[in-house]
């Protein structure tokens, strides 16, 4: 299977517009960036969704949140989350309660509207 390069900035402006109008799940950014790049293995894209979303969560553009009443998930539990590779599941295979979700904030949505979003 070939792989292919991600652009991060374009993937961080994915995210933050995912995440303007709703709550998304971690495996949406997943799913959708597997059609976008048919091409690249599951590993490659999980790895750039993780370099991407803790740039984000760093600069405090999105939120993570748990389970299905969306309850923040505390700043200092971030990291392991995005860096266990069971977060990326759909729901059904994450166990009741460990559905992850983000949404962009409002300093997220003020720098993807000003185009300052890349903090590669």
């Amino acid at each position: 299977m070939e792989t292919e390069a991600i652009d991060t900035t374009k993937l961080m402006a994915e995210i933050l517009t995912a995440g303007c109008d709703d709550y998304w799940g971690l495996y949406e950014i997943i799913r959708g960036l597997n059609t976008a790049h048919p091409n690249v293995k599951q590993e490659v894209s999980v790895a750039a969704v993780q370099v991407a979303m803790s740039k984000l969560l760093a600069c405090g553009f999105v939120q993570l949140y748990k389970g299905k009443t969306c309850d923040p998930v505390p700043e200092g539990q971030c990291d392991g989350i995005i860096q266990d590779p069971g977060s990326w599941e759909p729901p059904a295979q994450q166990g009741p309660g460990s559905y992850i979700s983000f949404a962009t904030t409002k300093a997220g949505e003020a720098a993807y509207h000003a185009g300052n979003f890349d903090v590669s």
